[in-house]
């Protein structure tokens, strides 16, 4: 699955990486020393589960990526031509900087279990709708329009 992972790591690795590194926080338990041992218990037991319900958000908001923001901005960047990846596997490899040639995109197809007709523009239609789902599946927001195209 080197390709497929590669797309992956194109599109969420810069993004997951930066929505993680500013909402780092250390989650620990203040110091309760002095205290009643019930009500420290008590006290270290809510400020543990509010770290965890902190956490459980901050790893929610890392996953959840809007993918179209993130693809135009590596689009713009990539290319001075409008690179179509909304549309197109082509262009969706491209602008994640990947090999976009036939093989390439016939080993994607064979790491995610296509099965129908070489015919490349079916090929490719099955492809970039698949893509499309995985995005989703690995946590990114794609909107419904791109994946019914």
């Amino acid at each position: 699955m080197e390709i497929f992972s590669g797309l992956i790591d194109g599109i969420f690795g810069d993004e997951s990486e930066s929505a993680s590194k500013g909402k780092k926080k250390k989650f620990g338990v203040k110091n309760t020393k002095g205290l009643n041992p019930d009500i420290a218990a008590k006290k270290a037991a809510k400020e543990a589960y509010a770290a965890a319900q902190r956490a459980a958000a901050a790893q929610a908001a890392a996953n959840s990526i809007d993918v179209g923001k993130v693809l135009d901005k590596k689009a713009r960047s990539v290319s001075k031509k409008k690179l179509e990846w909304r549309t197109s596997i082509v262009d969706l490899m491209q602008v994640c900087e990947m090999d976009s040639s036939f093989a390439a995109r016939k080993k994607l197809a064979a790491e995610l279990g296509y099965t129908g007709s070489s015919h490349a523009a079916t090929m490719n239609r099955w492809l970039h709708k698949e893509m499309m789902r995985q995005i989703v599946a690995n946590g990114g927001k794609v909107s419904r329009k791109v994946i019914t195209q």
